[in-house]
């Protein structure tokens, strides 16, 4: 079996990495998780995305070897006031735009060992924390399959 999962997620951080904006400000990306000093600036958006690892499952058979994995798009926007919903789905609309810029094609940047054959939003939920900041999450899931 190979390891797949982080040459996914470096997939992933390839495409959006620098590619995401919000406002004329960069919406950085991080894998794993954001580090807990972010600090905004005038060309950095206080909106961030995280990349990560859910899942793996092995489906090979005795002819080919596939895997099916789950990465998880953890968008997350932040607010002094109120939550404004369209941020997220700005952001997730980049992302998409990014992933499936051609109907039945993915954009991932296929890796040494591995084939990315199939990707597809595999479900969304949205999370709202309130505190000295509003915060409007919108956890996506993809799923791949890959060879």
């Amino acid at each position: 079996m190979i390891a797949t999962m982080g040459l996914l997620e470096d997939s992933w951080n390839t495409l959006l990495n620098g590619s995401l904006s919000y406002s004329g400000k960069e919406v950085k990306v991080y894998n794993p998780d954001a580090p807990e000093d972010l600090d905004p600036s005038p060309t950095v958006s206080e909106h961030y995305v995280i990349v990560r690892a859910e899942s793996e499952t092995e489906v090979s058979n005795k002819k080919t070897y596939a895997m099916n994995s789950i990465v998880v798009v953890d968008i997350v926007t932040v607010f002094q006031n109120n939550i404004n919903r369209s941020v997220a789905e700005n952001i997730y609309g980049q992302i998409v735009g990014f992933v499936f810029s051609s109907p039945g094609r993915n954009q991932l940047a296929d890796q040494t060992g591995i084939q990315i054959l199939e990707v597809r939003v595999d479900g969304t939920v949205y999370q709202d924390e309130a505190g000295d900041q509003k915060i409007r999450r919108k956890i996506c899931r993809f799923f791949h399959r890959l060879s």
